[in-house]
Order: C-alpha cells, then structure tokens, then sequence
C-alpha cells in the first residue's frame, strides 16, 4: 500500500469498526503525503492517533543528512 493510502485506510478503519485509528508515518514526505486523510479525519471528528517518526536534535542541529531516517 502505498504511503498516500495510509492515511485513508487508518480513517476507514475507525469508521467502519468504531475504534481508533493508528497511522504511523516517517517525517518529511511521510507526514506531509498523508495530510489530506488527516484533514478529513478531523472535519469529521474521527477517533485517530497520529505516531510521527522524526530525526535526533542532534542530528538536525548538526545538519546532517536525515531524509528516511527515523
């Protein structure tokens, strides 16, 4: 499944079992590709927890390169 569908198939999942959906993303282009589920979830108020990988402060406070590093 592709990283847009994501985010779709997390807010069909709480929709149609009632339960709280997960999605879990990388940062960068993983966050950003599943904005448009995440902004559907909220107009609808939908139950979703939202688990966004990031880089170490140190590794962004040194620049190095962090593109799909977790």
């Amino acid at each position: 499944m592709g990283i847009c569908n994501v985010g779709y198939a997390c807010d069909g999942y709480a929709r149609a079992s009632g339960k709280m959906g997960v999605l879990m993303v990388t940062s960068m282009t993983g966050s950003l590709s599943c904005l448009n589920a995440v902004a559907g979830v909220y107009a609808d108020n939908v139950p979703l927890l939202i688990v966004c990988g990031s880089p170490s402060t140190d590794d962004i406070r040194n620049y190095k390169p962090v593109h799909g590093t977790l």
